[in-house]
């Protein structure tokens, strides 16, 4: 699924129009340029530097690469990984058992070019990624943000990702999220605010089974976790006890 183009607004008022596709092997370059550009605008730490051979490997056999175009060119991008046998794959951290690993999709990565910022491209990005995923018969989608990070980790918590787990990953302390696309997951009702820097409350948290749902924003940044109160089948049933485990 493309979605439609469409009409994106900058800073001064004035419009651009817009069109989705795929990145072809030989735009790979131009996805990593967009990266570093991204990058380099933001605290150290926050996101992964990738190398342009990440990008060309996504391209060609371990995903797809997702971009935003305007007439002046790669507005937006973004990585979806569709991990096969012997690739790394972001369920064994999440402890998943060995046959659930082929049903995984990453979302890798996405980068919005700073004149395009405002116009929710990250979001467009992520349910692009969750539609392509299915499509591709990979329900599971796992992915990684910095608790920092807080425009990346709030878009995929909007886009029903849920925090699962925190480890060292990519050089910082990453939230490990997950969507099960089967599975109609809500949080339940006597849930708890916690300060988004108390990494140990939200460690203790999670050990005791529950899960980052939503972010708020006051006198201090907060994150919601509380229990899902979706019926697990057998295989949810499996993670979950692997991830209470870890």
């Amino acid at each position: 699924m493309t979605p439609p183009g469409g009409v994106l607004r900058l800073a001064d008022g004035t419009r651009e129009s817009f069109l989705c596709r795929r990145l072809r092997a030989d735009e790979a370059a131009a996805a990593h340029a967009l990266h570093r550009l991204v990058a380099s605008g933001l605290p150290a730490g926050l996101v992964a530097a990738e190398s342009p051979e990440f990008f060309a490997a996504h391209a060609e056999r371990l995903g797809r690469l997702l971009g935003i175009f305007t007439e002046r060119g790669l507005a937006a991008c973004a990585v979806l990984g569709l991990p096969g046998p012997g690739d790394a794959n972001f369920g064994v951290d999440h402890g998943l058992p060995e046959d659930l690993l082929p049903r995984v999709a990453h979302l890798d990565g996405a980068s919005v070019h700073p004149l395009y910022r405002g116009n929710m491209l990250q979001r467009l990005l992520i349910d692009w990624r969750l539609a392509e995923a299915r499509d591709a018969g990979r329900p599971i989608i796992l992915s990684t943000a910095a608790p920092g990070n807080h425009f990346s980790l709030d878009n995929l918590l909007a886009c029903g990702l849920q925090i699962r787990g925190l480890k060292t990953r990519f050089g910082g302390l990453r939230c490990l999220l997950r969507r099960d696309l089967d599975r109609d997951a809500r949080p339940a009702e006597d849930g708890e605010w916690v300060d988004a820097r108390d990494y140990a409350r939200q460690e203790r948290l999670l050990g005791e089974g529950l899960r980052g749902w939503r972010s708020r924003r006051g006198e201090r940044r907060e994150l919601y976790f509380a229990a899902a109160t979706e019926a697990a089948g057998a295989a949810g049933d499996r993670e979950n006890s692997a991830l209470a485990g870890r």
